[in-house]
């Protein structure tokens, strides 16, 4: 009878090993989730940061003023730099697949209303060259 209780009672140990594919794998998923929400906090900080520049310029001071939207390119380049090497890094993370995605979308978006808005100012200037009556009549 002591020898069926000995099997039930005796405790599992739980030994690190640091080269155990599994550990390892729980410390590389716990790494790609804190650079993936960094990655997206700084995206939502450079947006924020850009939506209300005009606001933060008024409350910064003079010598500082001027720094506001920089500041916030450079947190779309951190966030979209993050975004990648986390990308590369772990290939099958959902979450670095839509952080990335995100990016490019909204890139995307950018340069086409950028390209849209070229072609208006285009048109605008062309219109103020030909015979119109108002400067900025487009017919």
């Amino acid at each position: 009878m002591n020898n069926n209780l000995k099997g039930k009672d005796e405790e599992k140990t739980f030994v690190y090993d640091r080269d155990n594919p599994e550990n390892n794998k729980y410390k590389e998923d716990k790494r790609v989730k804190i650079l993936c929400w960094t990655a997206l906090i700084c995206w939502i900080l450079g947006h924020l940061t850009l939506f209300n520049s005009s606001w933060l310029e008024s409350i910064v001071t003079a010598p500082y003023d001027k720094s506001i939207v920089p500041i916030a390119g450079m947190l779309f380049v951190v966030g979209l730099v993050l975004a990648i090497v986390v990308r590369v890094t772990s290939p099958k993370n959902k979450f670095a697949k839509v952080l990335v995605n995100t990016f490019i979308v909204e890139m995307i978006i950018v340069v086409a209303l950028f390209i849209i808005f070229l072609i208006s100012c285009e048109l605008a200037l062309r219109s103020c060259e030909s015979d119109c009556i108002g400067c900025l009549e487009m017919g």
